[in-house]
């Protein structure tokens, strides 16, 4: 981790600092830290009401990630390929970037943490099934959101899912069933930061009313 750079704002009362940082694999930490200026800490000396008054310092970190990368769909292996391209196709219909990769948790743990380090800053969206060590894996890995989307089977009486539900204290990853229920969990995480995946989402819901008012009329002739 080392500093890229460092701005200075003096604004009065007010000293902000930008600072960025350049950390592991493609990310970019952003600091803001707001201080009281020089200026306004001798108006507080000469001030016998504000003379005990601590001053304020407030500070904000977020990471950026540097890949412009939105979200990746990460398969425990290639056999999930078709239903991640379901979660793939409505990622697109809500104008989300993506990346497919594969890496497994139980036999390539190392090539997970890379793919992890490499997208810090996006979404996951974890697909594996039978016993889903890759959804925790990742979650406990980073600091950004996790879905897990494991396949579904009818093998064992469709108990595989158990391995996603169940996690240790310190793991949240989130468990959606349904490709396309995972991909406007995304979109819907994006949309508290980004105006026009809340438009595109608020866009879809009303096509989802649309559609059940439209099966109404049908079966009501």
């Amino acid at each position: 981790m080392f500093l890229l750079s460092l701005t200075v704002f003096d604004l009065g009362n007010w000293l902000f600092s930008v600072e960025l940082v350049s950390t592991t694999g493609n990310r970019l930490l952003i600091v803001i830290k707001q201080e009281v200026s020089d200026k306004q800490a001798k108006n507080k000396r000469r001030n016998p009401k504000t003379q005990n008054v601590k001053p304020r310092r407030q500070s904000w970190a977020g990471v950026i990630n540097m890949n412009g990368v939105d979200v990746v769909i990460l398969m425990g292996s290639k056999s999930d390929l078709e239903f991640s391209e379901k979660i793939a196709k409505s990622l697109e219909e809500f104008g989300l970037s993506y990346v497919m990769r594969v890496a497994s948790a139980h036999k390539t743990p190392e090539k997970v943490l890379e793919i992890v380090r490499e997208y810090e800053g996006a979404i996951f969206i974890t697909v594996a099934g039978r016993s889903n060590a890759l959804s925790g894996f990742v979650d406990a890995n980073t600091s950004g959101p996790v879905i897990a989307c494991p396949p579904y089977s009818s093998k064992f009486s469709g108990m595989d899912v158990l391995s996603s539900l169940r996690m240790p204290s310190g793991v949240a990853p989130l468990v959606v069933l349904e490709p396309e229920n995972a991909a406007l969990a995304a979109a819907k995480i994006l949309a508290l930061k980004d105006e026009k995946v809340r438009e595109r989402v608020r866009e879809y819901q009303e096509r989802k009313k649309k559609e059940v008012e439209e099966a109404d009329r049908e079966v009501s002739c």
